[in-house]
């Protein structure tokens, strides 16, 4: 199943930025239907943690009673570097526990903010896990919500209906989501503060779930807006030791398609 952002526009990626920290987290009350569904916990022993061209560093956590632990990370992300990662030792997931994927972009040759999709000039943050055995969780996934990333582009009021416009202040209006978000000033400070703005407010999670599933899904009952959330981090291993590459190294370009025909399904 897969852990991480959800794909599209909400996933802002601003230009100038020696090191912008994305996130986002498998909420508990998606993950923990499909445990209780399954009868039993289910156990991780590989994964694929996976960016775009703008990635640098990512990992995937585990939060459990406050704590939370290193499950995967890659301190030297390399797009045309991707393999599946075998844990040295499985991971076990109870219900309760919360998992982050943390992606690090650096986008100091760019002058244009990058939004999330499928493309490779977009960005992405995820990671496919490998476990057994098989439950009917596909994708457990949360995105920032929407006002937070307006109201850093100093938007004080808006609307949605019937479509999205900018009320308060009166020199935004008419302004186009993209129109705002580009319209900020961003440098290496501004990008800092606008992950961390992100960081400390509300996501949105979704849940995604095999039609054969007796969890409903399709109701929207799963997902919910609350607070971004942290533990107490212990010290990474060494990068060396905690996960160690699978025999078969495939091909990018091939991973790359899968991802996007995968994505395009859900969300299409």
């Amino acid at each position: 199943f897969e852990v991480g952002q959800t794909v599209g526009g909400q996933h802002v990626v601003p230009p100038g930025a020696e090191n912008f920290i994305s996130a986002a987290f498998c909420d508990p009350q998606c993950l923990n239907p499909f445990l209780e569904e399954l009868g039993q916990p289910i156990k991780i022993f590989a994964n694929v943690l996976h960016a775009h061209l703008l990635g640098v560093q990512l990992n995937l956590r585990l939060i459990r009673d406050g704590v939370e632990t290193y499950v995967s990370r890659d301190d030297n992300y390399d797009f045309n570097l991707q393999f599946v990662r075998q844990l040295k030792e499985e991971l076990t997931v109870l219900p309760g526990d919360t998992l982050v994927m943390e992606c690090n972009y650096r986008t100091t040759h760019k002058d244009n903010v990058v939004y999330g999709g499928i493309g490779t000039p977009n960005e992405m943050c995820m990671d496919f896990i490998f476990y057994y055995p098989r439950f009917h969780l596909h994708n457990c996934d949360s995105t920032p919500v929407w006002e937070r990333t307006l109201s850093f582009a100093g938007v004080e009021d808006y609307t949605t209906d019937p479509s999205f416009q900018v009320l308060a202040p009166a020199h935004l209006v008419n302004k186009s989501y993209e129109e705002l978000v580009e319209g900020v000033q961003w440098t290496n400070p501004k990008a800092q503060e606008f992950s961390s703005h992100l960081l400390s407010g509300n996501f949105t999670s979704f849940c995604y779930g095999d039609p054969a599933s007796s969890v409903d899904t399709s109701s929207g009952q799963l997902s919910r807006r609350i607070p971004f959330p942290r533990g107490t981090r212990t010290p990474p291993e060494d990068a060396c030791t905690r996960t160690t590459s699978s025999a078969t190294y495939p091909l990018v370009s091939a991973l790359h398609v899968l991802v996007a025909v995968f994505l395009a399904l859900l969300y299409s």
